[in-house]
């Protein structure tokens, strides 16, 4: 049998995104857990040593994970952003869409928080992340710009409400605090929680 090889079937640097494909889908179907760069490797029918190539470790590959799920997210709360509803609706719909958006990928989210991430990230990721985190800048500065919470300082503001939201989400997406706090998957709950920490 010819040994395995990424030439021809993943060439022109294919092989780089099929990867993180079929890390993602192990990551929903399994957990980080079950990501391993030799079982990617397998699975898709390349040498053992061909990852290698595009990530030298299993953090490396989580990086370019989360470079991708931040993006996602990101194009998820910008598509829920509505100008005619008033800044302050408008914030409200993208910090529920955010939570919607973890609700509905909680193992990807896992890994995107995980503590390697940031030690391989990269100029896409930093670029993802930054981005990210002005356009929630924005919507809030927006928002504070019509009164609304313009008693306090704006980098309280803003700051509070990125703990808030990450706060929601731990407590929606891990499962010891979700058990823990009988948080469960309640739609009515989660509104509440945001508009709680959007409240004036």
């Amino acid at each position: 049998m010819p040994p395995m090889t990424d030439e021809p079937a993943y060439h022109h640097g294919n092989l780089r995104q099929a990867l993180v494909d079929a890390a993602l889908a192990q990551i929903r179907d399994h957990g980080v857990e079950a990501v391993s760069l030799r079982a990617l490797a397998r699975d898709l029918g390349v040498s053992h040593a061909a990852p290698a190539r595009h990530f030298a470790t299993r953090d490396a590959l989580f990086a370019a994970i989360a470079e991708q799920g931040f993006r996602a997210l990101a194009a998820h709360v910008v598509a829920a952003r509505d100008p005619g509803a008033g800044p302050v609706e408008s914030l409200r719909r993208m910090a529920q869409a955010h939570i919607a958006w973890l609700r509905a990928n909680p193992r990807l989210y896992a890994a995107m928080r995980n503590a390697e991430v940031m030690r391989h990230a990269g100029p896409g990721l930093q670029a993802v992340m930054h981005g990210f985190a002005e356009g929630q800048r924005a919507a809030v500065q927006a928002a504070r710009a019509t009164g609304w919470r313009a008693a306090e300082p704006a980098e309280v503001t803003f700051l509070s409400i990125v703990a808030g939201l990450a706060g929601i989400g731990s407590i929606l997406t891990d499962p010891f605090l979700s058990t823990l706090l009988q948080a469960g998957d309640n739609d009515s709950r989660t509104t509440a929680m945001v508009n709680r920490l959007l409240a004036p």
